[in-house]
C-alpha cells in the first residue's frame, strides 16, 4: 500500500471520528434505511435467483428504493452492494463485504455468516470511484443453496479497504452497540424473509486439484456417477470456473439407476477448486440410499488414463476414496449418504 493510499485511509478515519454519529464520512458510504421501514438498506440489492445482466444500471438507478425481492431457499440468490463516494477525491482499493445473520442475532457478530462472491471470494472490490459518484461492487455475492432454515435473515453490508484498516469487522465476543452501528454509514443492514421450498437439499463438498507440474494442464472429464436415488435431482457445482472461464456445473434429473453425468473442462497446472454435490428430493429415504462417485479423468492421447496417473498429471488427493458427511437444509448432521467416492481415471 502506498503512502498516498495510507493517507487516504487515515484521513477518512480521522474525519469520520471527529464528526457526529450519522454524518457522512469522507469516503464511500451506504444508505441505511428508507421510511417507513426501519431496517431497509437500498444499497443491498437482492436480485433473486437470476443475476443482473448489467450491474451498472444499479448505479444509474441510485434513487430507487430496495429491490423488494425476498431470498428463496434451495436456490442461489444474487446480491449486489452499491455505494456513493462522499469525498472530494477519488477513492481506490475499497471493497464490500456481506454477511447474513438470523433475525434478531445481528447484535452478535460471531453469529454472522460470510457470504461469498460468485468467484469464491469474501470481498467484492470497487473500481476507482470518482468524487460523488455511485458505484457497484464488481463481484456478485451469492447467498447459497444451503443455509439453515429460518423465518428470515438480516443481510449486513460493510465498506472496507483491502488492508482491513478503514472499517474492520467488530469484535466477535462482545455485542454490538446497535445505536452506534445503525448510525455508521460504513455499514448497512436489511431484513429479508426466506421463502421456503418443499423438500430437502443434501450437500457434500470435496476438492478438485491438478498437479503443479507443467504437463498437468489439459482437458479433464469430470463426471458424477449416481446410484440409489432415482426420482431425485442431482447437481455438481465448482467454486470457480475452469481455466478458460467455463463454469464447472451440471444438473440433471435421475431417471434410472446407474446414470452418470459429466462434461469436459480445461484445467491448468495447479488448478484448485471446491466441488459441491447436491441432491434435491422430497423424500429423504431416496437420499439415504444415494451413492455418488465423483471422477476427474485426465484426457490423454488414446484415452490412456493410467499413463496420465503414473506421470503425475492428476493430483494424488483426487485419486483417493473418501467418505464425507452431508447436511440437509436445516443444517442438522446427516450421515446417511454412504460415500462420496473420489477417483481418477477409474482407479
Amino acid at each position: 500500500m502506498s503512502l498516498l493510499e495510507l493517507k487516504e485511509i487515515m484521513t477518512a478515519q480521522e474525519r469520520y471520528r471527529a464528526e457526529k454519529p450519522g454524518t457522512l464520512p469522507d469516503d464511500l458510504y451506504l444508505r441505511r434505511w428508507t421510511s417507513p421501514a426501519l431496517n431497509t438498506a437500498p444499497d443491498i440489492w437482492i436480485a433473486g435467483n437470476v443475476s443482473l445482466p448489467d450491474i451498472q444500471k444499479l448505479s444509474e438507478n441510485y434513487a430507487t428504493g430496495s429491490s423488494d425481492v425476498s431470498l428463496q431457499s434451495r436456490q442461489d440468490n444474487y446480491i449486489y452492494v452499491r455505494a456513493r463516494n462522499n469525498a472530494s477525491e477519488p477513492r481506490r482499493r475499497r471493497v464490500a463485504q456481506l454477511y447474513a445473520a438470523e433475525l434478531d442475532l445481528i447484535m452478535w457478530p460471531h453469529s454472522w455468516k460470510e457470504i461469498y462472491t460468485d468467484s469464491g471470494s469474501n470481498i467484492s472490490p470497487f473500481a476507482t470511484v470518482a468524487p460523488q459518484a455511485v458505484a457497484v461492487a464488481t463481484e456478485t455475492f451469492v447467498f447459497p443453496y444451503v443455509m439453515p432454515a429460518t423465518s428470515g435473515y438480516t443481510l449486513i453490508a460493510q465498506i472496507n479497504d483491502l488492508s482491513n484498516q478503514l472499517n474492520p469487522k467488530p469484535q466477535q465476543s462482545t455485542p454490538l452497540d446497535m445505536a452506534a452501528f445503525n448510525a455508521d454509514p460504513l455499514w448497512a443492514s436489511t431484513n429479508t424473509c426466506l421463502i421456503p421450498a418443499q423438500g430437502y437439499v443434501v450437500k457434500m463438498d470435496t476438492r478438485l486439484t491438478t498437479a503443479s507440474t507443467p504437463k498437468a494442464g489439459g482437458t479433464y472429464l469430470i463426471t458424477l456417477d449416481v446410484k440409489g436415488c432415482v426420482g431425485t435431482e442431482v447437481e455438481l457445482k465448482g467454486s470457480t470456473a475452469d481455466s478458460k472461464g467455463k463454469p464447472i456445473q451440471f444438473r440433471s434429473q435421475v431417471t434410472a439407476d446407474g446414470r452418470f453425468f459429466g462434461s469436459s473442462y480445461y484445467l491448468e497446472p495447479g488448478f484448485n477448486a471446491y466441488i459441491s454435490l447436491y441432491i434435491y428430493t422430497d423424500d429423504m429415504k431416496k437420499a439415504e440410499q444415494a451413492e455418488l462417485t465423483f471422477t476427474s479423468s485426465y484426457q490423454a492421447s488414446g484415452n490412456d488414463i493410467q499413463r496420465a496417473v503414473e506421470m503425475g498429471l492428476i493430483a494424488g488427493d483426487i485419486s483417493l476414496d473418501a467418505f464425507h458427511s452431508g447436511y440437509i437444509e436445516e443444517a442438522k448432521p446427516f450421515m446417511a449418504l454412504r460415500s462420496l467416492k473420489l477417483c481418477a481415471g477409474g482407479k
